[in-house]
């Protein structure tokens, strides 16, 4: 009912503002004339799906003998389709079922907790000198009252990362080699004792409360295999454009992506920051390096196992995240190439899964929205009258930015700073990732590949 609901509003909402957008109709090869501006209907398109374009004369130039106006046409519908809409719908769905959902939460924020006999904390880390003791300190300091354990398992690393993990009260792994963190988390389970076991990572540090409240998750749903947390971004130190962006990014990305998937129990990607698990899942389903993405494979064997995964939103982890464009892109060659990676390796479970789908189809239209950008000056060049077209074209981009610009603020009103940098985030990021996707898509579809040097290690990935 709920996603009925949402999407007839989503539509409406859609293609409401796209009447406003194209309120002036597209120039055709037929059409009528009002006053100094050049007015032509075009049948085959929904009328509220028309541009309007007075062009000085040159009504409608062609390409190939293909009409500009009509591909201009199709992209704009492709742009609200695939674009728009899904943002709309999805925010939609949220506003709609988040009353409820905050009322599932609070009662699972008070119910009684079942303590395992023990509980172990795996923490990978590589070259984590300066993070990693404020995690090992997070984890000590949990207000968690069963027992449990910690291993931080030293991937090989070149700084003082063991050195400074064994001044705590921890178990201390040190591998000598970096084995790549699939292979350190495998280590680190051979020796964990616990029913159940939570992962992390090196430079992120988990909320006081974030360990009790997955266990009590796992004792409110006795069928739950996987209880996964909320990742959010440390506030960094000074300001960094690339590195507010990813806030709001991530924040989008918890507050509607992954509550929307928990409401169908259709989470696609338990992170590494935080996640738990029964021991027999670890049993069965160990890491790999068959992707240079490990906890999205992982959790693609786990859904393909029929796992029940869980996502606990009140408990939550912090982490770093990338302050340069030369670090940002570094990570994200690992994460979109490596969801690339998953959909071939896990495709006869992928193409049943919407979340999946819609991850895969933002490669595509990334790519055909830098085909677009790229031909756009040359389309520009077919009118006659080129300011006009500009003026136009901008007025349906702002129109289009400042509606999803409100959809996103609603979810960063408490935020200031973030708040402040919706506008900038939807003109500049969005542009960045088209082309980072766009060259990841190409390199994948042709099977050239990826070079990648992960720790000290160099990774051919296909």
């Amino acid at each position: 009912m709920h996603i009925a609901l949402s999407l007839i509003l989503a539509i409406i909402i859609t293609f409401g503002i796209g009447s406003i957008i194209t309120q002036y109709n597209v120039p055709h090869d037929h059409g009528r004339t009002d006053g100094h501006a050049t007015i032509l209907e075009d049948p085959a398109l929904p009328h509220s799906l028309q541009i309007a374009l007075d062009d000085g004369g040159n009504n409608n130039p062609h390409l190939f003998q293909v009409p500009v106006n009509r591909i201009m046409q199709v992209y704009l519908l492709l742009f609200l389709v695939f674009g728009t809409f899904p943002l709309v719908f999805f925010v939609i769905w949220k506003l709609i079922t988040s009353r409820f959902r905050r009322e599932s939460d609070k009662q699972l924020s008070k119910a009684e907790i079942k303590y395992p006999d023990l509980l172990t904390i795996i923490v990978p880390a590589y070259n984590e000198q300066k993070s990693i003791g404020r995690c090992i300190e997070s984890l000590l300091n949990q207000d968690y009252k069963g027992a449990k354990e910690i291993i931080v398992v030293n991937d090989g690393s070149k700084d003082r990362t063991a050195a400074i993990a064994s001044q705590y009260p921890i178990t201390l792994l040190d591998l000598k080699q970096n084995v790549g963190k699939a292979s350190a988390l495998n280590e680190g389970i051979k020796i964990a004792k616990g029913d159940i076991i939570l992962f992390s990572d090196g430079d992120s540090n988990m909320c006081i409360d974030a360990v009790s409240s997955m266990v009590r998750c796992f004792s409110t749903y006795p069928d739950a295999d996987i209880v996964t947390g909320q990742v959010l971004i440390n506030k960094p130190e000074k300001f960094s454009f690339i590195n507010y962006c990813q806030m709001i990014e991530y924040h989008i990305e918890q507050e509607i992506v992954r509550y929307l998937q928990s409401l169908t129990d259709e989470i696609v990607v338990c992170p590494g920051p935080i996640t738990a698990v029964k021991r027999h899942v670890c049993d069965k389903i160990p890491y790999t390096n068959n992707t240079i993405l490990e906890d999205a494979d992982f959790s693609a064997s786990a859904r393909e196992n029929k796992f029940m995964i869980k996502l606990d939103r009140n408990a939550k982890i912090y982490t770093n995240a990338p302050e340069t464009i030369k670090q940002w892109y570094k990570q994200r060659t690992r994460w979109w190439y490596g969801n690339l990676q998953v959909w071939r390796i896990h495709k006869k479970w992928a193409i049943t899964n919407p979340w999946m789908i819609y991850s895969y189809l933002s490669f595509v239209t990334s790519l055909c929205s830098l085909v677009m950008i790229l031909v756009m000056p040359y389309f520009m060049l077919q009118y006659g009258d080129i300011f006009d077209f500009m003026l136009k074209g901008l007025v349906c981009f702002s129109i289009l930015m400042l509606m999803n610009s409100a959809m996103i603020s609603i979810f960063l009103r408490h935020n200031k700073m973030l708040m402040l940098m919706v506008i900038p985030y939807m003109i500049i990021y969005p542009i960045l990732k088209v082309f980072v996707l766009s060259y990841f898509y190409v390199l994948y579809i042709t099977g050239i590949g990826l070079n990648i040097k992960h720790g000290t290690r160099h990774i051919k990935a296909r």
